[in-house]
C-alpha cells in the first residue's frame, strides 16, 4: 500500500515537469526576440527605438515585398522571386499583423510536429528536449516570428511527411501542394515522395507506388499553378528563376568557393560581430548535415534515406547559391529550414557540447534579431 501511494505521488510529480519543460525554450525564443526589439543597437546606444520603430520593428526587407505583392499584385519582374503562399496569407486575413500572430501558432505547431519526428528517430527524452531547443533558438529564429516563409516550409513539410506516415493521403498531398507555393528551396522536400516512391517498387508494394507517386506529384502543384500565373501575366513562366540573376545579384558557384568568400567576408565587412557568428553557425549545419546525417534512423527505412537525401542535396544546393557582394547571404536562413539536422545534433554530440550549441545558437539568434529589428542588416 505504502510503496503504491509513492509511486502514485511520483507519477503525479514527473507530469507537471514533463508538460512545463516546453514553456522554457518558447519563453527563451520569445525572451530573445522582445529584448533584441527593446534594447537600443549597440552602435547607437544613444538612439533608441521611438513607438513607431517598434510598431514595425517585426516588419521589414522580405516582409515588405510580400506586402506589396498582396497589396497591389506582381508588378515587376523583380517580385516574382517571392513565392505566393505569404502574400495569399495576408489578402486573407486582411493584415500583416494577423499574420504575424497566426505565424506564432504555425511555430507551436512545428514545434509538436518536430517532437513527432525525433520520436520516429528513436531519440530519449533528454535528445527531444535538446533539439526543440536547438529549434526555438536557432539563428534564424526571427524569421519564424514575422511575415517570412520559413516557418511554413518547416511546417507544411512535416505535416505533409506526418500525414503520409499517418498514411492520411489526402493531408499529405494538401500540405505538399501548399509547400510548393511557399519558396523555391521547398521543392527539394519532394525528395522524400520520389524515396518512397521507388523503394515500393524495389518491393513490389503497388499501393504505396500509387500512393507516393501521387504524393510526389502533389509537390509540383503550388509551383505548376504559380508559373501558370507567370505565364499569363510576364510570358515567362520562369520568370522567378532568371530574375535571380538579372535583379537580384544571384549566380552559381562551387560550394567550398562560397565558404571561404564568407569567412573572408566576416573578418573583412562591415557587422562583422553577426558574419563570424552566421558563417560559423552555417559551417556547423553542413557539418552535422553532410557529416552525420547517416546516424539518423527512423523506424521507417524509407523516412532515414530521405532524410539523408534531402539534407546533403540541400545543403549542396543552398551553398551553390551566391550572391555578389554578399558571400553566405540568407544561406543559414535557408539551412535552417533542414529540420533532420536539429535531431542529429542531440544524437551525436554530448550533453555537455549540445547545450554550448543551444547557447552559440541563442547569441546568434539574438544578434540576428537585432539586426532585423533595428533595419541595420538582413539576413
Amino acid at each position: 500500500m505504502h510503496n503504491s501511494l509513492l509511486q502514485k505521488r511520483r507519477l503525479y510529480s514527473e507530469q507537471p515537469h514533463k508538460k512545463i519543460w516546453w514553456l522554457k525554450p518558447i519563453l527563451a525564443h520569445y525572451l530573445l526576440l522582445i529584448l533584441a526589439i527593446l534594447l537600443p543597437y549597440y552602435n547607437n546606444f544613444h538612439e533608441g527605438m521611438t513607438l513607431e520603430h517598434f510598431k514595425h520593428a517585426l516588419i521589414n526587407w522580405d516582409s515588405l515585398w510580400y506586402i506589396e505583392i498582396a497589396e497591389n499584385g506582381y508588378k515587376s519582374r523583380k517580385a516574382t522571386a517571392f513565392f505566393p503562399f505569404v502574400p495569399i496569407l495576408i489578402k486573407v486575413f486582411g493584415n500583416p499583423y494577423t499574420v504575424i500572430a497566426v505565424t506564432q501558432v504555425a511555430f507551436f505547431i512545428c514545434l509538436y510536429l518536430l517532437k513527432e519526428f525525433f520520436k520516429r528517430c528513436n531519440m530519449n527524452d533528454s535528445q527531444i528536449k535538446a533539439g526543440i531547443w536547438l529549434f526555438a533558438v536557432n539563428p534564424c529564429a526571427i524569421y519564424y516570428a514575422t511575415v517570412y516563409t520559413e516557418v511554413w516550409i518547416v511546417l507544411f513539410s512535416l505535416a505533409s511527411l506526418h500525414m503520409a506516415i499517418k498514411e492520411k493521403w489526402l493531408y499529405a498531398y494538401i500540405f505538399a501542394a501548399i509547400l510548393t507555393s511557399t519558396r523555391a528551396p521547398a521543392l527539394l522536400f519532394g525528395i522524400f515522395p520520389f524515396t518512397l516512391f521507388i523503394m515500393s517498387i524495389w518491393n513490389k508494394n503497388w499501393k504505396l507506388v500509387r500512393n507516393s507517386l501521387l504524393w510526389g506529384l502533389s509537390c509540383t502543384v503550388g509551383l505548376t499553378g504559380y508559373m501558370i500565373y507567370l505565364y499569363r501575366v510576364f510570358g515567362d513562366p520562369l520568370v522567378f528563376s532568371t530574375t535571380q540573376a538579372e535583379n537580384w545579384g544571384h549566380y552559381a558557384v562551387l560550394p567550398w568557393i562560397q565558404i571561404i568568400e564568407g569567412f573572408y567576408a566576416a573578418f573583412t565587412v562591415d557587422i562583422r560581430e553577426i558574419r563570424q557568428g552566421l558563417w560559423i553557425s552555417a559551417v556547423l549545419f553542413a557539418f552535422f548535415g553532410i557529416g552525420y546525417i547517416w546516424r539518423l534512423k527512423s523506424h521507417l527505412k524509407w523516412e532515414s534515406i530521405s532524410a539523408m537525401l534531402f539534407v546533403c542535396i540541400t545543403i549542396i544546393f543552398i551553398f551553390s547559391f551566391g550572391t555578389r557582394g554578399l558571400p553566405m547571404h540568407s544561406t543559414l536562413r535557408y539551412l535552417s529550414i533542414l529540420f533532420p539536422i536539429y535531431a542529429i545534433i542531440p544524437l551525436v554530440v554530448p550533453k555537455s557540447i549540445q547545450r554550448i550549441i543551444i547557447i552559440f545558437f541563442a547569441i546568434v539568434s539574438f544578434m540576428s534579431a537585432w539586426n532585423f529589428t533595428h533595419h541595420i542588416w538582413n539576413l
